[in-house]
């Protein structure tokens, strides 16, 4: 099932690995809780993706069982392992 989360923002943090490559470590924060991506972009790829979230959702990060998506910057969450398909039929749903 997918939910919508009003407490998550992305955010990007560059360390000594992303001085050398250009490349930026992306992460959520959910609440109070940081969850950082194992995979790192550089700001082009990041861009590209927030753009691609005004017409698609768009899987940011998988913490365990629980994906997070962006769509139409909004956030939303699901244990279910859908595609943006899926996640798309969603927040239609719960926007009613």
């Amino acid at each position: 099932m997918v939910r919508r989360l009003d407490n998550c923002e992305s955010y990007y943090e560059r360390d000594g690995f992303g001085l050398l490559s250009g490349k930026v470590k992306l992460y959520l924060q959910v609440g109070k809780k940081k969850y950082y991506s194992e995979r790192r972009l550089t700001r082009e790829q990041m861009e590209s993706m927030k753009d691609q979230s005004q017409v698609m959702p768009v899987k940011y990060l998988t913490v365990g069982d629980r994906d997070y998506w962006r769509y139409q910057d909004r956030w939303f969450t699901d244990s279910d392992f859908l595609d943006s398909e899926e996640v798309l039929a969603g927040p239609r749903f719960l926007s009613h």
